[in-house]
């Protein structure tokens, strides 16, 4: 609680009200934050993953914003760059979109790189209201989700797979594998495939491919 404020930092006038301690220390009652191990990695789950308890403070209602895009590029090294205009103001946004962008095209998060704080990177939203995850956090998804596909039609390609039989190939940590066994590093097969989404209630997709494997799906993918 050390950083609460009494004021507010524009004017420095008295909070008329204020009750973030006040839930602060409900939560933390009935959950039982007392309880807690203070050494690091030193709780986990019965299947032994690690658990890490924390706390933060959100709005709600949660802003909804306009479209926000992004853009993702796999590099012949395996790492991806994802693009997009948002800004960090210390809510962890570079990891938590890392993470999302990860997770969905099947690398390891240590091979994205964020790059954000740029007006002429694709548009994204204003880091408020508690919307930056789900709001520009959608458009990394579905940008990975776009780039995964184009990769696993790449890999189908140079492991010589009829085109029909992209289902069965897999993307994870980086490595493609074919259904029979086979396997290449993702940017053996990437051939630098781009892809790039807008994300709003309406969203549209188009990706940007070396080959001639193009298409555009319907606008309103979720």
């Amino acid at each position: 609680m050390r950083n609460e404020p009494d004021r507010e930092p524009v004017q420095g006038l008295p909070c008329s009200s204020r009750s973030l301690v006040e839930c602060y220390r409900r939560g933390a009652e009935l959950f039982g934050w007392d309880r807690r191990d203070h050494r690091p990695g030193s709780m986990r789950e019965p299947d032994g993953e690690l658990l890490g308890w924390g706390c933060a403070t959100a709005s709600y209602p949660v802003f909804e914003g306009s479209v926000c895009d992004c853009r993702m590029t796999v590099a012949a090294d395996g790492r991806a760059h994802l693009e997009v205009a948002a800004h960090k103001i210390g809510t962890g946004t570079y990891t938590t979109l890392a993470q999302i962008g990860a997770d969905a095209i099947g690398l390891r998060v240590t091979d994205v790189r964020v790059s954000l704080g740029d007006s002429d990177l694709p548009r994204g939203l204003a880091v408020a209201g508690s919307s930056t995850t789900a709001s520009i956090g959608s458009a990394v998804h579905m940008t990975g989700l776009v780039a995964r596909e184009r990769l696993v039609a790449a890999a189908a390609d140079h492991f010589g797979m009829p085109t029909d039989a992209v289902a069965g190939i897999a993307v994870e940590d980086g490595i493609v594998r074919a259904p029979d066994g086979r396997q290449a590093p993702v940017g053996r097969s990437s051939n630098g495939c781009q892809a790039a989404c807008s994300s709003s209630r309406s969203a549209t997709c188009h990706r940007t491919c070396p080959r001639s494997w193009r298409r555009r799906p319907s606008t309103n993918t979720p």
